[in-house]
């Protein structure tokens, strides 16, 4: 084996002492904010404000850490994976771990195809949403909660494990039942929640990765890869927020690679991974898209692109 190879199989294994540590801390610290803003405010202001500006961000790096789990890259036993995805609910708020891993499998499988691949935008989608212009495409992303939940149901996407997904709500209804009933009677640890992993999907800045890891927007000038590529990276600051969830590419390339080691995936592989298929700005991104009328949801990197992930 070349030394390239003997490393990438080592970056392919489970990091339990690093996912495990992260999503025990992420959760404690997003329950103990929870706690905090409904124990110290009393004002709906705060909690939405807290919700966005704090709550969303760890809301965003759970399901990060979600992500790895529905990989299998923190434990190294299957069945590991699966009880901490399920747990993973309850700083969440919302029952949304197994129905996210069971069909963020299909974005893999049938990455980029419509109405195969979930996080594609369906016909019906694209075309109420580009009538109404710019304010269209900023309502699409403030419902992107919504629509990625309702988008498999109307795919008819098959559900694999309906025993997980009932546990999974039970799961939450307890827990939220055990917040009313014996911590917070006013339901404002809850709401925080709810709130901060609505918000971490909607229209936030952690919630911009549905934009640049498939829609050519901000390239290097001159660059082919709307053509060519099905995704998209972005190897800025923001990656540090996000886990590095901005490797994109590198991620569906290489799947079984934890989130942390994506970097190097790209410096061991760099014809892989050239510039072109580089986002440059976040901000840039976002303005682009809502407001460049040459820029509709139809634009996203769609199923003929053959050549390159």
């Amino acid at each position: 084996m070349t030394t390239r190879a003997l490393r990438l199989a080592e970056l392919s294994r489970p990091t339990p002492w690093r996912t495990f540590p992260l999503a025990m801390m992420l959760s404690l610290g997003q329950i103990g904010i929870a706690y905090y803003v409904s124990l110290c405010f009393n004002s709906t202001t705060i909690l939405i404000l807290s919700s966005y500006i704090v709550g969303a961000f760890f809301s965003h790096a759970l399901t990060v850490v979600l992500h790895e789990f529905g990989h299998n890259l923190c434990f190294a036993s299957r069945s590991a994976n699966h009880v901490g995805g399920i747990l993973l609910s309850v700083p969440l708020g919302l029952p949304v771990s197994r129905p996210f891993i069971e069909f963020h499998r299909y974005h893999h499988i049938d990455l980029c195809i419509q109405t195969m691949d979930p996080d594609v935008p369906l016909p019906a989608e694209i075309w109420v949403f580009d009538s109404f212009g710019w304010v269209g495409k900023l309502i699409w992303l403030i419902l992107q909660p919504i629509l990625y939940s309702v988008r498999p149901m109307v795919m008819g996407l098959p559900i694999r494990d309906i025993i997980s997904q009932v546990i999974n709500v039970g799961l939450v209804i307890i827990w939220h039942a055990l917040l009313f009933y014996i911590i917070d009677p006013s339901g404002r640890m809850s709401l925080y929640l709810i709130m901060s992993t609505i918000f971490a999907s909607s229209l936030h800045p952690a919630g911009m990765h549905i934009l640049f890891e498939h829609y050519p927007i901000s390239l290097p000038a001159g660059s082919t890869a709307p053509q060519t590529y099905k995704t998209f990276s972005y190897y800025g600051w923001f990656n540090y927020l996000c886990l590095g969830l901005g490797y994109h590419r590198e991620h569906h390339d290489f799947p079984m690679v934890p989130c942390y080691h994506l970097p190097e995936i790209r410096t061991l592989f760099p014809e892989r991974f050239p510039e072109d298929g580089c986002v440059r700005s976040l901000w840039t991104v976002f303005t682009t898209f809502v407001f460049d009328p040459k820029i509709t949801l139809h634009n996203r990197a769609s199923s003929f692109a053959k050549e390159k992930s």
